[in-house]
């Protein structure tokens, strides 16, 4: 018999269809004046309303209506907040970030349509971490959660290694196509993101996100907390879980949950590697690295004899599934070498102005100039949230020699620090940097603290690792500032480090 579904749970399910489809690209365009301004459709001219912005509205909607009890609650707790609190001064600093970004789009005027809709967009994503701050306090709607977007994570896997062995999209189907937002994927189809060996150009995967480097960044994300569940599948809430399948049998019931895990991190190692994302795999062994340290000093006992004594059996379900990676990887060592140094060598010495060439490393100095040029023009209020590609003109000015740009070289700068300057100003990025640095504070007091329990000290070290991760992919591309996926992905792991 189907259980009941009670009204004060509705936005719990809201919720959990919110995280799983995240990755798609399912949305309504609205198009603006600005939406060919390249000569060809730019997704930085146009506003779209996605699913997940829907399923996030009546997540809201829901908990607002159906909790009023636990809503007051939580507007008390807020009142009663001591205002040096670092939590107070956190929410101070977001409200003041999302004030910000709406004086600086009512003060460029002059792309007033756009700018008002990414201010919109800086204040969805507060409120989603302001949501998930106070909801995550119930340890059950948290770990179902984490687990939704594992799944989700093992869904995206899934397509990204269809993507890639058959080098086509999955979903053929004009309704799947339009429901998941997945890209059509050829390698003969330009503007696709692609890899070259021996002259035969290959794609790369994307699951259902508009490029491979956003799929990256989300399978880091999913990563961790796999981690993470993996060594807590044995907690009493977890191990409820496994007995939907009910099987009574302990051995069976052991062998299910280690193949469950095993394809889990199978799929995730595997997909992010074909991603062939450079960023996300040094933002992974960087968060692998931090994970390992601080685990080492505040969780683990280590010495030589722990050392020793480590049961290597304990963690087959990730160390098989990484194993079997790496021996992918060397057979495929010259399709990941191929990608890891494409680019390094190649320099614009013939081109005077040093114009964007689909070269990896030339076109970031350019954009990052681009955005350079622009907060020195703007200093205090930037050029308006989500307006950098239209500077990229103003900063073509500057040249002797006239030249106009084709569609795909109006991108924003791949650097979110130089990016978020140059549209909200000075004032705004650091309002921005300071609730970046108050939420790792806070959440590495936390881990250092001994009154910490050891979930909450695990948890806290993979999402530590994964907001590292995803700072360091910020010096080398803007996903985490202009896209739907990566700004949800990046307001996420935020809301997650102050529970």
């Amino acid at each position: 018999m189907l259980k009941k579904i009670k009204s004060e749970n509705f936005y719990k399910y809201f919720f959990y269809l919110f995280l799983f489809c995240l990755p798609l690209q399912t949305r309504k365009v609205f198009l603006t004046d600005y939406s060919f301004c390249t000569g060809d459709f730019t997704e930085y001219g146009t506003i779209f309303l996605y699913l997940s912005d829907a399923l996030f509205a009546l997540t809201i909607i829901s908990f607002c209506l159906f909790n009023r009890f636990t809503f007051k609650k939580r507007l008390i707790e807020l009142k009663t907040e001591s205002a040096k609190s670092p939590k107070a001064i956190i929410f101070t600093l977001s409200v003041l970030l999302a004030a910000w970004s709406f004086m600086s789009a009512v003060a460029n005027s002059q792309y007033l349509e756009l700018t008002l809709f990414r201010s919109l967009k800086i204040s969805e994503m507060i409120l989603l971490a302001a949501f998930i701050y106070y909801t995550f306090k119930n340890q059950r709607f948290l770990i179902n959660s984490l687990f939704i977007i594992i799944l989700s994570g093992f869904f995206q896997s899934f397509i990204a290694i269809y993507q890639f062995i058959y080098q086509k999209s999955l979903f053929v189907s004009p309704f799947l196509h339009k429901i998941t937002g997945e890209t059509s994927l050829s390698p003969n189809l330009p503007g696709i993101a692609k890899i070259t060996v021996d002259g035969e150009k290959m794609i790369r995967a994307y699951g259902t996100f508009p490029h491979p480097n956003l799929l990256g960044g989300f399978l880091i994300l999913s990563i961790f907390i796999s981690i993470f569940l993996y060594k807590q599948h044995n907690s009493d809430h977890l191990s409820s879980k496994y007995q939907h399948f009910r099987i009574n049998n302990l051995k069976s019931q052991e062998h299910l949950i280690s193949l469950f895990w095993f394809f889990i991190f199978m799929a995730q190692f595997l997909a992010i590697v074909i991603s062939f994302s450079r960023s996300a795999w040094l933002g992974l062994i960087i968060g692998t690295s931090l994970y390992l340290i601080l685990y080492a000093k505040y969780v683990a006992i280590v010495s030589r004899e722990t050392i020793k004594n480590i049961d290597f059996k304990k963690y087959k379900d990730i160390i098989i599934p990484l194993l079997i990676t790496l021996i992918v990887i060397i057979f495929n060592i010259k399709l990941i070498s191929n990608r890891t140094y494409q680019d390094i060598d190649i320099t614009s010495s013939t081109n005077e102005i040093n114009l964007p060439q689909n070269d990896a490393f030339n076109d970031r100095n350019f954009f990052n100039n681009v955005s350079r040029e622009t907060i020195s023009r703007n200093l205090l209020l930037g050029s308006g949230p989500g307006t950098s590609i239209f500077q990229i003109n103003s900063h073509l000015q500057g040249y002797k020699q006239k030249t106009k740009l084709e569609a795909w070289q109006y991108q924003p700068a791949h650097n979110i620090y130089l990016l978020s300057a140059s549209e909200i100003g000075v004032v705004g990025f650091i309002l921005f940097l300071l609730i970046i640095i108050k939420t790792l504070t806070i959440a590495t007091k936390k881990i250092v603290s001994r009154e910490t329990i050891y979930e909450n000290k695990l948890l806290l070290i993979s999402l530590i690792s994964v907001m590292t991760s995803f700072l360091f992919i910020g010096f080398f591309d803007h996903y985490l500032w202009t896209l739907q996926q990566g700004q949800l992905i990046f307001w996420i792991t935020t809301g997650m480090l102050l529970v």
